[in-house]
């Protein structure tokens, strides 16, 4: 009987282990510690972005905020109406030197802003592809070893996505509030 209690208690064992959140190991010298993965800090900037410029609404599939993570490079694109969008980006850099430099090398001949004491470059370019009337606006800056870029795409001249500029003061009261600096 002991054998079948220990084959029961085991089978028990190995069910609940696929039902908990994964672990991820963190070796501490020869020590080693579990511990549930947590969303890149990047992410949740976008996501707390995204409730705010994609509200989901009908018809379904505008405004449904879609993710795309690769690694040191975070995206949320937004399909507002047909033709219609806006793509969020955050590209995190090892240190704030390539972030810097990456940052100097979209300047090209632009002049740089300031947004809240930080650089910034904002442009706007007609979408020649689709439509003759569209457009499509940018706005980006930097902080410390993060860009942020928000694109904002409009078909026609009826401007649906919201202004980049906007987007990216949203964008900056999450980081202010979830501390990304020094991260």
């Amino acid at each position: 009987m002991s054998g079948l209690r220990t084959l029961i208690i085991s089978s028990i064992v190995i069910l609940a282990s696929f039902c908990s959140p994964p672990r991820a190991q963190v070796a501490l010298g020869e020590e080693s510690i579990a511990r549930t993965p947590v969303a890149p800090v990047e992410l949740r900037v976008l996501q707390q972005t995204a409730d705010i410029i994609c509200p989901a609404s009908e018809p379904i599939p505008f405004n449904v905020p879609t993710f795309r993570v690769q690694p040191g490079l975070f995206v949320l694109d937004c399909v507002h109406a047909e033709g219609h969008a806006t793509s969020v980006r955050i590209q995190r850099h090892v240190r704030a030197e390539n972030a810097r430099v990456a940052f100097n090398e979209d300047t090209g001949a632009m002049g740089v802003g300031d947004f809240h004491g930080r650089p910034s470059l904002e442009w706007e370019e007609a979408l020649t592809s689709s439509s003759p009337e569209g457009n499509q606006r940018t706005f980006e800056w930097y902080l410390e070893k993060w860009i942020f870029k928000v694109i904002a795409s409009d078909d026609t001249v009826q401007r649906l996505a919201p202004n980049p500029r906007e987007v990216a003061e949203i964008m900056y009261q999450i980081v202010e509030e979830i501390g990304l600096s020094g991260n």
